[in-house]
């Protein structure tokens, strides 16, 4: 058992449906499908600064920073629900808005019917709205009306994006002996419509936020509930009563639904049957059949628990030959429920003996010969198996073919043409006779397929500076591959086309020439498509060759070194060149090191101890070379 408090809020009427305000017009006529639509003041939403923009009956716009001033100054039109595509009318004349080119703006009222394209708007779920032209719903500010545009700048914002909210409502407080009563609840927004709340003569608005509160007086004593009305722009929307019995403290026993009858022990005899059970007095239990998977809903009748706490639904034919999954609900006086379920199977079928799915054949090790192949396996008799190819990211839904499991429990696809370099990502999938599944996977490669090798630039490496003009970029990966490269920009978030090709039998690749920079800088990301589909990438940074005269900032023409001291070389070069630093007297090289996209370059090391170097300093790039010449270097003693 568990106990119920008793509560003063409690909600017993029944929701009456918002009526949809149809159009007068002609072009929507009656019995047109109008429950992908709802009416709401038809206001926009400008993304760029977030002000919105309130459409009137002759579609010219006034602009707001507030919702509820732009809810205010607004229309009414039927408009599609999020998610749908449906006309948009004007509540008032019935008159539709069409989407052509040939009218001021491109949208505006239009003669026709409401099943031609021009009429029909796709409403996305963020509110973005888009035309059958191509183009989007928006405001042009200098005619001052609605008007198609070409991004997707305007969305619908406030009630042309919102349904009425249910009213909920509920007793804060009764006073008996004067009369008053004090309630509060939740309904649909005033900052979305003219929402009020009413109880025979006294009424409240909703605030904007959605809440409400109201003090009632002059009720009669003796009186059990009072009813709450939801009205939205002056039609009713929907009301609850809302008791007035006191809170006196006690608590009611919750009996849990339970199944007696002998269903609930896993079978039963095939013909009429009567399931029966225990429960609250008062509540009301259903029954459905949903499935061995729980996906379906079968209802198997309902009934109310009597005063002595049982409950019985009506006789109904089971059998002869299924399994029933069964969930039971009991729904209490404050809409919370509780469930007892079972599973039955007719008492005169002894229940199969599953086997689980298996694949017997050569390709379950993980690999095929191309060519004609037969998929070949185990399973439960008289059940349906089934292959698909579901890929390397599990999102394909290639059909392989289906079988029976015959009476010694071996299935057999048709033979079907595998290869040459497919991978294969196979789903078996066994369905028994009650609906339920068990699947077995392998994945499988051909015989003679090469590994893959991972995708390669070889023609410039990432940080280096490229000669403006045609270059062709190349590198190496799995034979067969497909390769696609693509400028993606500092952010990865462009996708400029630089060529694709494929990959040759000695696994190498090149893209066809084309025109670099002069002055660009590159993010080519280059992506390789395996023949089994699994893909590779690589990104490479590269800079433009623009000669840049060298440069030594440090140390200074006669500046001296102390030995055992690190000293920095620095300086100004090519962006990506080549710096060296070697002997002018000797082949003795120092140090080599490479300027930056900025074509800064430096370098730390120790010198001496009393040696004095004559140093070249010298560039080596793409766009070109220099050098500094007998540089001094000498000891500082």
């Amino acid at each position: 058992m568990k106990l119920r408090h008793r509560s003063l809020a409690v909600v017993l009427a029944t929701c009456i449906a918002a009526p949809l305000v149809v159009s007068s017009s002609a072009f929507a006529a009656p019995g047109d499908d109008l429950t992908l639509n709802h009416w709401g003041r038809l206001v926009l939403i400008d993304t760029t600064d977030n002000s919105y923009v309130a459409i009137d009956d002759d579609l010219h716009g006034e602009r707001e920073t507030d919702l509820y001033d732009a809810e205010s100054e607004a229309d009414f039109f039927d408009m599609p629900k999020a998610g749908n595509t449906n006309y948009i009318a004007n509540n008032g004349s019935g008159e539709n808005i069409k989407a052509d080119a040939g009218l001021p703006g491109g949208l505006g009222y239009a003669e026709g019917s409401i099943a031609e394209d021009e009429f029909n708007f796709e409403v996305e779920a963020d509110g973005t709205v888009k035309t059958s032209t191509g183009k989007f719903v928006g405001f042009d500010d200098a005619s001052g009306k609605l008007a198609a545009t070409d991004t997707a700048r305007y969305k619908f914002a406030g009630s042309a994006l919102s349904d009425t909210v249910s009213l909920v409502a509920s007793l804060d407080e009764y006073d008996e002996e004067a009369g008053t009563a004090e309630l509060s609840g939740t309904a649909t927004p005033g900052a979305l419509f003219d929402s009020q709340i009413k109880v025979g003569l006294t009424s409240a608005a909703v605030e904007l936020d959605g809440t409400w509160s109201m003090r009632v007086s002059g009720i009669t004593k003796g009186t059990k509930s009072l009813t709450v009305e939801q009205e939205v722009d002056g039609d009713k929307v929907d009301e609850h009563e809302v008791s007035l019995g006191e809170d006196d403290g006690e608590e009611e026993t919750i009996t849990p639904v339970a199944v007696t009858s002998a269903q609930k022990d896993g079978t039963y005899t095939p013909g009429q049957n009567v399931l029966t059970g225990t429960g609250t007095a008062g509540d009301t239990v259903s029954a459905k059949n949903v499935g061995p998977n729980g996906t379906w809903a079968v209802n198997m009748g309902s009934a109310k628990v009597d005063t002595d706490g049982n409950w019985s639904l009506p006789s109904r034919n089971w059998g002869p030959a299924n399994t029933y999954y069964v969930v039971v609900t009991q729904t209490h006086a404050d809409g919370s429920t509780d469930t007892a379920s079972f599973t039955s199977a007719p008492d005169n079928v002894t229940p199969p003996v599953i086997t689980p799915v298996a694949v017997t054949s050569s390709q379950k090790d993980g690999t095929y010969t191309p060519g004609q192949n037969v998929l070949t396996g185990t399973g439960t008799a008289g059940d349906t198996v089934s292959a698909k190819n579901v890929g390397p990211n599990g999102t394909w839904a290639v059909n392989m073919g289906s079988a029976k499991v015959d009476t010694d429990g071996n299935w057999s696809l048709p033979s079907r043409n595998w290869g040459p370099a497919n991978t294969y990502y196979v789903v078996v999938t066994q369905t028994h006779a009650d609906g339920s599944t068990d699947t077995a996977t392998f994945t499988a490669a051909p015989d003679n397929a090469e590994a893959n090798v991972p995708v390669a630039v070889t023609s410039i490496s990432d940080g280096d500076a490229y000669s403006p003009g045609q270059n062709v970029l190349k590198g190496t990966g799995t034979k067969g591959a497909s390769i696609s490269a693509k400028n993606v920009g500092p952010n990865g978030t462009w996708a400029v086309n630089m060529g694709s090709a494929k990959v040759d039998t000695d696994g190498n690749w090149s893209l066809p020439s084309r025109n670099w920079g002069p002055s660009n800088e590159y993010w080519i990301k280059v992506t390789q498509v395996n023949p089994d589909q699994t893909t590779s990438e690589q990104t490479v940074h590269i800079i433009p060759g623009i000669f840049q005269a060298l440069e030594l900032t440090s140390p200074a023409v006669g500046d001296k070194y102390t030995a055992g001291t690190a000293y920095t070389f620095e300086g100004k070069a090519t962006p990506g060149a080549s710096v060296t630093v070697r002997s002018a007297l000797s082949t003795a090289v120092y140090f080599t090191v490479k300027a930056d996209d900025k074509g800064e370059w430096s370098k730390s090391r120790q010198w001496g101890p009393t040696n004095t170097y004559k140093l070249i300093i010298e560039q080596s790039s793409p766009a070109g070379s220099d050098k500094i010449e007998n540089f001094v270097w000498a000891p500082s003693k």
